[in-house]
């Protein structure tokens, strides 16, 4: 149950091992390297629940919970641990990782948390399975208002173990449907139905603010799906993925039959229906649940890690933000704030930019009529008559540093127009 750093191990050992217990301790050992084995799946687990539940863990990538299931293997190997009892404490760790990825919960805490849980646990007058339920919600487990929070709007699709993850989370939601046809998921892809290129007709499906809806909506759940075909899908049409859609097996994709557009709302749509499945399948399991987000205070307020689209503030887009923040305070007299959408600069009370993180850049909205800036050609997008999150007629992109420079003479123009 201590917590030893890897370069450390062989000497803990040594300490810990006298010459008169040595052959007991390799006893121990041997016996805990094939309760590892079947954690890796290098042996088989008799019990087929137990084993499927093993391979779904592993499938998380949740190494830092081997010592806490080694010790839990060996109290179910001398049943101590009824095999009912070991299956509700896998899915009870399957629920715990899944809403920390969903929510963005760093991972870099999970080491500190599982070493120490056997021996919590043990010390616990509760039950062995209720015991790590109550451990582990007080160790960054996200509530029912978060999890769904996050499974509407939150970026799910990305690289590396993210897309794993998010394949698994659409996997058992295909499965939570309890289709009779089975389908070997494992051999299916992810599918973008909005594709992640637009095409000119895609931009017209999706209306004036495309470049916005497919920023915030692409990667999110509700735009996701799993197919065998998604090479050839690609960037087609809604109509013509459709037809596609109509000779998969998946319950996933029968939802479009019936859906005659794929635009902002219809994401959204979805991405509910979606959410409400998750919160069946991975029930919150503590006692202190919150159903329904806390109204935030208007004093409180957002931060860059929970205004929407905050997560893109980061590598060269955070060096962009933060040399236009830097320029942009130095007007003097300048009060940021930062809203839900996007972060408002404001002189007395009056906004004269607004900046919404992208994948790309930033995006800016200046207070100022387009007339004043028409001479600017395509740098400058009049959309006067278009929705957007910001406030004023004028945007703006910063695609690189050298942006800045262009553009802060504009910001300045809308700083003194709103100054007076």
């Amino acid at each position: 149950g201590d917590f030893v750093k890897k370069g450390e191990v062989y000497y803990n050992l040594r300490d810990y091992v006298e010459k008169e217990n040595a052959v007991e301790e390799l006893k121990t050992l041997s016996r805990f390297s094939t309760y590892y084995a079947k954690i890796l799946e290098l042996v088989s687990e008799s019990d087929q629940a137990i084993a499927r539940a093993i391979h779904r863990l592993n499938r998380l990538e949740v190494t830092t919970a081997y010592p806490f299931l080694l010790a839990c293997y060996e109290d179910y190997i001398h049943q101590t641990l009824l095999s009912e009892e070991f299956l509700e404490v896998l899915k009870v760790l399957e629920n715990f990782i899944v809403r920390r990825f969903v929510c963005s919960v760093p991972t870099n805490q999970l080491n500190k948390i599982f070493a120490p849980l056997y021996r919590q646990v043990k010390a616990s007058s509760l039950s062995f399975v209720e015991s790590v339920k109550d451990i582990l919600e007080k160790r960054g487990y996200p509530k029912d208002y978060e999890f769904e929070r996050n499974l509407r709007e939150a970026k799910l699709y990305g690289s590396g173990d993210r897309k794993e993850k998010t394949k698994f989370i659409l996997e058992t939601l295909e499965e939570s449907f309890g289709h009779r046809e089975q389908v070997n998921l494992e051999e299916l892809q992810i599918e973008h139905v909005m594709p992640q290129t637009l095409t000119p007709w895609w931009e017209m499906h999706l209306g004036e603010n495309f470049e916005f809806i497919h920023e915030t909506l692409l990667d999110t759940l509700g735009n996701l799906t799993l197919t065998g075909y998604n090479p050839e899908l690609s960037n087609l049409d809604f109509e013509k993925k459709k037809l596609r859609y109509r000779d998969s097996h998946l319950e996933l994709n029968t939802y479009f039959s019936e859906i005659e557009t794929w635009r902002e709302a219809d994401i959204q749509l979805r991405a509910q229906e979606l959410a409400k499945q998750c919160l069946k399948i991975w029930s919150y399991f503590g006692k202190d649940n919150i159903v329904q987000q806390p109204e935030v205070q208007p004093e409180q307020g957002y931060t860059f890690e929970t205004m929407h689209n905050g997560d893109y503030l980061q590598g060269e887009v955070l060096e962009i933000f933060e040399d236009f923040q830097d320029s942009v305070l130095k007007l003097g007299n300048v009060r940021e704030e930062i809203l839900k959408q996007c972060i408002v600069y404001r002189v007395g009370n009056k906004t004269f930019v607004s900046v919404v993180p992208l994948r790309s850049g930033l995006k800016l909205y200046l207070n100022l009529p387009f007339s004043e800036v028409r001479h600017e050609g395509a740098f400058c997008r009049d959309v006067s008559n278009k929705g957007h999150w910001g406030t004023g007629d004028v945007e703006v992109r910063v695609k690189d540093l050298s942006d800045i420079g262009r553009v802060m003479p504009l910001v300045e123009r809308a700083y003194r127009r709103q100054l007076g």
